[in-house]
């Protein structure tokens, strides 16, 4: 929900029903192994960070915090690489990860 909310776009995500991927998961063996995870988009989940926290005297970034650093990031990198492309039509994007 924190994703739809950060991205400002309510209406443009939408969750598949579990019965579809199932059915999905006939054919495809990664949607096979996402019902086997399912779980844990359905449950919720506990990370405690405090073995971490303490000796490294760092906290988690809230999630609200991350998604809007990281979406804002891809933003820029998009904007970028699009003024780029129009800008010049032989230019490539070389995606390194």
């Amino acid at each position: 929900m924190q994703l739809v909310l950060a991205l400002s776009y309510p209406d443009s995500i939408k969750a598949l029903p579990k019965l579809v991927i199932q059915g999905l998961g006939l054919f495809d063996a990664n949607m096979r192994e996402f019902v086997e995870m399912f779980y844990q988009y359905t449950e919720p989940q506990i990370v405690v960070s405090r073995e971490f926290e303490q000796p490294f005297g760092w906290s988690a970034t809230p999630l609200n915090v991350a998604l809007r650093a990281t979406l804002n990031w891809y933003r820029q990198r998009y904007i970028s690489a699009e003024s780029n492309r129009l800008a010049n039509p032989n230019f490539k994007v070389h995606h390194t990860l």
